[in-house]
């Protein structure tokens, strides 16, 4: 196995907790509201329009209410506090630093939009000046896992796949990486991503945080 000289982080649910519902309940969404919006928008692929980075904000607003137009105040209201939902994990910057420490460069592969940047840039993303490189989906107009956006990671930060790790929460984006070349694994945990690495021998100083 070729050794691992690059670890790659998605960012919701790896570096950063993305937890909209607590968003939504504040901003007065009943519990068939919600239902409602994960089914219409999250699961139909009208939020996906938001990582792509092809539409501004009033046109996305717009989109959403469309489908929902008796949730307009709540949706636009949630749109409005959207970085609420993002909050960086207490391990995050001292995994980074201990990777770097181990010599590993450092990426991260994300599906994120614009707005959702702006407003957590300098909270929820503070670790980025950490990292030797980043590849947010709004800024190339691509999403995972189209295999266009493994393709411009490789080639933007000149990465050989296989001495590239990529870990991700979502099983689709995995496959799609390891279909492109890129050593990949679902991140179930931090503990649990801390042992596969150690499977592709990336050995790096690490005493294991809380369940």
């Amino acid at each position: 196995m070729t050794e691992i000289s690059n670890i790659v982080f998605d960012v919701g649910n790896v570096l950063v907790e993305w937890d909209p519902y607590k968003v939504m309940r504040k901003c007065g969404m009943t519990a068939g509201d919600i239902d409602e919006f994960e089914e219409k928008i999250f699961k139909s692929g009208v939020w996906d329009k938001s990582d792509e980075g092809i539409m501004t904000k009033e046109e996305f607003v717009a989109s959403m209410v469309a489908v929902i137009p008796r949730l307009e105040k709540e949706i636009t209201e949630f749109f409005e506090n959207i970085g609420d939902a993002l909050s960086q994990f207490d391990y995050t910057k001292k995994l980074i630093e201990a990777c770097k420490a181990s010599g590993y460069k450092v990426y991260i592969l994300s599906n994120y939009s614009d707005w959702a940047y702006e407003q957590s840039k300098d909270d929820a993303l503070s670790f980025l000046p950490m990292l030797d490189g980043e590849l947010f989906s709004y800024r190339c107009k691509l999403i995972k896992p189209d295999d266009r956006i493994y393709e411009e990671l490789l080639k933007e930060f000149n990465l050989n796949g296989a001495e590239t790790i990529f870990m991700d929460d979502r099983e689709d984006n995995v496959e799609a990486a390891r279909k492109n070349g890129i050593n990949a694994f679902v991140f179930k945990g931090i503990n649990e991503a801390i042992k596969e690495l150690a499977g592709y021998g990336v050995k790096i100083e690490w005493t294991e945080e809380e369940k």
